[in-house]
């Protein structure tokens, strides 16, 4: 609940400042990039562990299988933990850019904060 909540907040300002766009088009940047990167590392994973031979020879066994699979969601668990915390830094860093940009507008730090 408290991420949620501060993801809406977070959104609520970046929709009130302009950036919110800027904001999804950098995270779906960040989201291609690890989408592609999941998949090389999958690759690389089935390519490394010798389960793509397997299944050329059609010996596949079943442990196989499963430390494959097992491998493929627990990757992307941890990328998609990895993402959600780009997607805050992300934004937190564009709303301190935005804040950091009007305070030097301002010319008058008292009436910033």
């Amino acid at each position: 609940r408290g991420v949620s909540e501060c993801i809406y907040l977070m959104l609520k300002y970046a929709r009130r400042e302009g950036i919110a766009l800027d904001w999804r088009r950098k995270w779906g940047q960040d989201l291609f990039i690890f989408v592609i990167l999941w998949v090389l590392v999958n690759i690389l994973r089935i390519w490394l562990s010798g389960t793509a031979v397997a299944v050329v020879h059609c010996s596949l066994t079943f442990h196989d299988l499963y430390h494959t699979a097992a491998y493929a969601y627990l990757t992307a668990l941890l990328m998609a933990i990895i993402l959600l915390m780009t997607f805050l830094c992300r934004g937190l860093s564009l709303m301190l850019d935005r804040f950091c940009c009007k305070a030097m507008q301002v010319n008058d730090l008292s009436t910033t904060v």
